[in-house]
């Protein structure tokens, strides 16, 4: 888990900004499965690896029909990347290199991660209209007990259980390689001085416990930063257990001034490739394409900031 730092001299490497990102809430994903799709299907136990999903999505179909295995998302998603991202690390790969000077997500790690994605489809594990949907249609797709899986976050625990639905969550399959992200808060350096001064107790008010509590509770209904608000009996029930496994392995996204718009560049080009699979123009081939303009696009941003 990240941990909260209260300094505020310049961050290294970026003088737009007073003091280290500080996050105050965590955004990370878990595998959800319906227990009595599962059961029903003669499966004893959700996947552990990334193969056994396969493995299990086709007994599913097998019982359920095509397309009833697993929801994901789709290039009208607004987190496309993070699906992808997860199984680009669980292939060996990484976005950028170690020293954040260049893409290397542009590797056969990288065109593994969107194949297998395009493959859920493909097979019959997932629906056809998978290719194009939201987050938010993913998840309604295993919430309303269509499909037997799906990779989402907390925030759909108590729509969950208000459907009364029999389900359970594990860590991603090859959880060391899950991905973090979440809300930061930092001060502009060219502020006036009082604005600063402001700035600072703004900040450490919002991360008092009982106001970090509030508002992941009632409002994000994501997880807090803190271990203080994590280990509190509200997030200690078992539907949690999963989120706090994956959040202890994960790791950030790189923490640089231009990620957002490396995120959109590359995410621009993933959703080029789910589009060439609907037109029925996909290859690996044309997916390596992609991804290395993609990689152009992200090493120009690199060098121009360097």
């Amino acid at each position: 888990m990240q941990k909260i730092k209260y300094s505020y001299g310049k961050k290294e490497g970026n003088n737009k900004y007073l003091g280290n990102y500080i996050i105050k809430e965590n955004i990370t994903i878990v595998l959800f499965y319906n227990q009595e799709m599962l059961t029903e299907s003669g499966v004893d136990e959700p996947p552990q690896t990334w193969e056994d999903l396969i493995t299990v999505g086709e007994k599913i179909i097998e019982k359920y029909g095509s397309g009833t295995a697993i929801s994901i998302v789709g290039y009208n998603a607004w987190d496309l990347i993070h699906n992808w991202a997860i199984l680009l690390r669980a292939n060996g790969g990484e976005l950028l290199s170690k020293d954040y000077s260049q893409a290397v997500f542009n590797n056969p790690a990288g065109v593994d991660a969107i194949d297998y994605l395009i493959g859920l489809i493909d097979s019959g594990l997932a629906a056809d209209e998978c290719i194009s949907c939201t987050q938010i249609q993913a998840e309604n797709d295993f919430i309303s007990g269509e499909v037997a899986m799906c990779l989402m976050g907390p925030e759909n625990i108590t729509k969950i259980e208000e459907q009364g639905l029999n389900y359970g969550s594990i860590e991603p399959p090859a959880c060391s390689n899950s991905m973090i992200e979440g809300t930061n808060l930092v001060i502009r350096a060219s502020a006036a001085e009082a604005e600063i001064d402001a700035a600072r107790l703004w900040i450490e008010y919002l991360l008092e416990k009982d106001n970090l509590l509030e508002y992941t509770k009632e409002f994000t209904l994501s997880l807090p930063v803190t271990e203080e608000c994590l280990n509190t009996p509200y997030f200690s029930g078992e539907s949690y257990n999963s989120f706090k496994n994956s959040l202890y392995n994960a790791i950030p996204y790189p923490s640089l001034p231009e990620w957002g718009e490396i995120r959109n560049t590359i995410e621009e080009q993933l959703k080029e490739i789910l589009k060439c699979y609907e037109e029925e123009e996909y290859d690996r081939d044309r997916a390596k394409e992609y991804l290395d303009q993609a990689a152009d696009a992200v090493n120009d941003l690199l060098s121009r900031n360097k």
